[in-house]
């Protein structure tokens, strides 16, 4: 299984990263980001399995305090002064239906995270985050023409195999372990 999400690593990073400059900031957000996605998912998996919590409830009680960790964060990461304009111009039916259902979207995302941490792992949900960088990366090749070099192609097919080895790996039950043979006689501590 190590070996499986080692190549599966490697893959993916052959298959996505194209412009390598080494900076200490983006070393840091680098292995911070896998880091604190699977600390999350295995504070999921524990709060999970500890109070017997479906995905369900844990998504009801989590969605305030994403909410209100997250909405701080649109100052410095959205153009606010174009908001005025954009809410008295641009804003439609349309534009509200899109706003919907990107938020339908969003919490069906969260849902089907809690789903699969409840039922499999925490590495099978990283896992499964890497499936779908191959299947954007798939639709944009495929539908969009974005350009395929031989490095994308194979880090693809390298991380796709990987994924195949890790759910061969994960399906296939464990051997039984036989006990061991006793070592010789044992005495009767009676006699």
């Amino acid at each position: 299984t190590l070996l499986s999400i080692a190549t599966l690593c490697l893959g993916i990073a052959l298959a996505t990263v194209n412009d390598v400059q080494l900076t200490a900031t983006g070393m840091l957000c680098g292995c911070l980001g896998p880091l604190g996605g699977t600390v999350n998912a295995l504070c999921l998996k524990h709060v999970q399995s500890e109070y017997g919590v479906t995905g369900n409830v844990l998504l009801l009680l989590v969605t305030p305090w994403i909410i209100a960790t997250t909405v701080p964060l649109i100052g410095f990461t959205d153009e606010l002064e174009k908001f005025p304009a954009w809410a008295g111009e641009d804003l439609c039916l349309v534009g509200l239906v899109l706003i919907v259902l990107s938020c339908c979207i969003a919490w069906a995302l969260e849902w089907s995270h809690l789903k699969v941490v409840q039922l499999t792992s925490a590495l099978t949900l990283q896992v499964l985050g890497h499936v779908k960088t191959l299947l954007i990366f798939t639709v944009g090749f495929t539908v969009f023409g974005s350009p395929v070099s031989p490095r994308n192609a194979f880090g693809m097919v390298l991380a796709f195999l990987s994924v195949v080895a890790y759910s061969y790996f994960k399906s296939t039950p464990p051997a039984p372990v036989d006990p061991p043979a006793p070592s010789g006689p044992k005495s009767d501590p009676k006699s």
